[in-house]
């Protein structure tokens, strides 16, 4: 009874609300000489913001080789992903992407600086997206730490 006085309550707009959400994990390699990153995103959503960027309208299939497509996901996220560690600025490489179903996956990497304090930055789909949220999730050195990432604070501060 008190479940249906609770639904009851809920306005009925927000029935047909979508929610937009991404995560981002940054993983140290075993040998602690890496930083593996993966950006995982609603392939709609990326292909939407890549347009919005790049000014073409573009389909992400397979895992293309070096092609405009490749060079605009390229810049959208060297602009819009970011990583640093103690104060410097870590240069993440671009891997590669993958497509599966309705979803991407991009693999980043970077040179791991050791355990200490990093700052994560992922403002991907914000621009497109208003409520857009970025889930990050660092883990390395038998420590994991994680941040709710918004337009308002696509910045965090996560210590390993």
């Amino acid at each position: 009874m008190w479940m249906m006085a609770i639904l009851s309550a809920v306005p009925t707009s927000l029935a047909g609300h979508k929610f937009y959400v991404s995560t981002t994990t940054l993983q140290i390699s075993r040998s602690g000489d890496l930083v593996e990153c993966t950006v995982k995103m609603f392939k709609d959503d990326l292909q939407l913001a890549l347009k919005l960027f790049g000014g073409t309208d573009f389909e992400l299939e397979g895992n293309l080789a070096d092609t405009a497509e490749v060079q605009t996901l390229r810049a959208y996220l060297h602009g819009h992903v970011g990583l640093w560690f103690q104060g410097a600025y870590l240069d993440m490489t671009y891997l590669g992407y993958e497509v599966a179903q309705d979803m991407v996956w991009v693999y980043l990497e970077c040179q791991a600086r050791g355990p200490g304090e990093y700052v994560v930055k992922n403002d991907c789909l914000m621009e497109v997206f208003g409520s857009q949220t970025n889930l990050v999730h660092l883990s390395g050195y038998g420590q994991i730490a994680s941040a709710l990432l918004t337009s308002s604070a696509p910045r965090a501060t996560l210590t390993l």
